[in-house]
């Protein structure tokens, strides 16, 4: 008895050690009752409070495992320890003991909003959703929680319901830095410049400092011709910019405007800064710019045999059997391609998601092969195919949030061109949109363009490295259409904004569907849809013809690389 009395006074006194603040005197008393008692469940939670506290996490995680390997640990105690985990990258982890914490309280609001958090950082919105808006239930105004269920909504491509979280985070709190600079960033995103204006400018007011907001500011005042501003705020964006990849992106906005005022000397300039910095940043990382062309390579080698694998189920020849791929070389036309074909009423389109490189990615699993892709793809039994095929239109529905039934899927990825041998071994009566620009125009817009560089866009870094991707990919195309069997069809980026009805027109017959006017007016929904791709400015506005023959602004530039794509323009019919 005098054991325990003792014991709980040490635990009282460690309790007011940690209130006071006395941090080292609460670790000594913590040794003192260990030596005294290792199976009290309090004693090993105060010594995680106390390692918190010191911000010592990783031993406030193992203080708490301690705890739990004793017996049952209270709501409070399991959040802690879920937020202790997330704060160390085991996401998993924290997941776990988040849940162990809502099934002591269903209501737990740190449980709830902790929860959310740990599922949005994992990438699953749709659970973060809900356990926002359950910890929104409990608390309706959580500025914090509403900001980053607006975020979870913008992941999960539902713009006007995100919109209304950021509203409601300002009407929770108006002062609120985020919840304007997130609604004004997605207000730029939907092209409403005027309301996106004024958050950008109330969210610099609030933190004159932000790179973000001033960034975001540029681009808006560059949008609405505002080019003297825009100037001065990007070039102060490059002042604030604290992150390299921060900096990238301010030179590229600053490029894009002084092109806009047709200082194109200095704006390329501007653009080859943003890609050296980029160039640096990725020589700190293991990204390898040569397996991409590797794969276009290997795909080269492989045409032969994979045009001989015929598959042996029924041929599909029902549009919602078989997706349209709509392909490309990036900066060719495929996001207003796909705008103006998601406009009409039957036909349903991804934006952009890497369907195949899921697939891509499980192909090994399923054949149970080591062989490396895409030599794999010849060995694909029709076995290996049905599993392939059905796990796609699982992950388009999934990703769609509906069921395709009898509409026109299209998958719009540009890239996917490279990857039309399998295309052929899974879908092979599916419709190939492939769009064709002018070479020395599509090579300057990806030098230009402010990617994320990967495996592919890493390559757009550099003018000649950008020729030298084209030339490889667009031979392949060359090799794919005079070897594959496949229903496809060429269109060129110019006869579409020249010729857009009649252009459309054949793309529609093509891919058997009946004429819509609705088409033509698919501008008027482009602030409906959500546009992850850097094209999403020009498609808010009708088809435009200033986009032609830009490369001729900056001829000192594209000079070097035209013995590279002189094959090619004149293949294309643009000598």
């Amino acid at each position: 008895m005098q054991k325990n009395s003792s014991l709980q006074q040490i635990k009282q006194s460690i309790k007011d050690c940690i209130h006071r603040k006395e941090l080292g005197k609460a670790r000594q008393l913590l040794e003192q009752a260990c030596k005294s008692d290792t199976r009290d469940i309090e004693l090993w939670v105060l010594a995680a409070n106390v390692h918190t506290a010191l911000r010592d996490f990783d031993a406030a995680i193992v203080d708490y495992n301690q705890a739990l390997e004793i017996g049952v640990l209270n709501a409070d105690s399991c959040n802690n320890l879920g937020y202790l985990l997330q704060a160390r990258g085991r996401y998993p982890e924290a997941i776990i003991a988040l849940n162990k914490a809502l099934d002591r309280e269903k209501n737990h609001l740190g449980a709830l909003y902790n929860l959310a958090l740990a599922y949005a950082t994992v990438g699953d919105f749709s659970n973060a959703e809900h356990y926002y808006k359950a910890a929104l239930k409990q608390r309706p105004d959580l500025t914090e929680a509403h900001i980053n269920l607006g975020n979870a909504l913008r992941k999960l491509k539902r713009p006007e319901e995100a919109m209304s979280s950021y509203q409601a985070a300002i009407a929770s709190d108006p002062k609120s830095f985020l919840a304007n600079l997130n609604l004004a960033s997605l207000l730029e995103k939907m092209h409403d410049l005027d309301q996106a204006a004024t958050h950008a400018e109330l969210s610099l007011s609030l933190h004159p400092e932000s790179y973000a907001a001033t960034l975001l500011l540029s681009r808006i005042n560059r949008r609405v011709g505002k080019l003297h501003e825009a100037r001065a705020l990007a070039t102060r964006s490059i002042e604030l910019a604290a992150r390299p990849v921060d900096k990238a992106q301010a030179y590229n906005e600053l490029g894009r405007v002084l092109e806009g005022l047709e200082i194109y000397s200095d704006a390329f300039d501007a653009f080859s800064r943003a890609n050296q910095v980029w160039t640096d940043v990725i020589s700190s990382t293991q990204l390898s710019a040569d397996a991409f062309k590797d794969r276009v390579s290997s795909y080269s080698g492989l045409l032969t045999h994979i045009g001989e694998q015929e598959r042996s189920q029924p041929q599909l020849e029902a549009c919602d059997r078989a997706p349209v791929f709509l392909v490309g070389f990036p900066r060719s036309g495929t996001t207003l391609t796909e705008q103006i074909l998601a406009a009409h009423p039957n036909v349903i389109s991804s934006d952009e998601a890497p369907f195949l490189q899921q697939l891509i990615d499980k192909i090994p699993e399923i054949m149970q092969s080591d062989t490396s892709y895409p030599e794999s793809v010849p060995g694909l039994t029709p076995e290996n195919i049905e599993v392939l095929v059905e796990e796609y239109w699982q992950l388009v529905e999934s990703h769609v949030g509906a069921k395709i039934g009898d509409r026109c899927f299209v998958d719009k990825l540009p890239l996917n061109i490279v990857d039309l041998g399998l295309i052929y071994r899974l879908f092979p009566t599916a419709s190939i949109v492939v769009l064709i620009r002018d070479p020395r125009d599509v090579c300057l817009s990806c030098f230009t363009q402010s990617f994320v560089p990967n495996q592919a866009m890493a390559h757009f870094l550099d003018i000649k490295n950008t020729a030298l991707l084209y030339a490889d990919v667009m031979s392949l195309w060359m090799k794919y259409r005079e070897t594959l069997p496949v229903k496809w069809m060429e269109l060129r980026y110019e006869d579409l904004v020249a010729e857009m009805p009649a252009v459309v027109s054949r793309v529609l017959d093509f891919l058997g569907e009946e004429w819509d006017e609705s088409v033509l007016d698919y501008f008027q929904n482009s602030g409906q849809r959500y546009i992850s791709t850097p094209s999403y400015e020009g498609v808010a506005e009708p088809v435009y013809t200033h986009a032609i023959g830009k490369y001729r602004n900056y001829s000192d530039e594209i000079q070097a690389v035209l013995p590279i794509l002189d094959p090619f323009i004149k293949q294309f019919g643009y000598a």
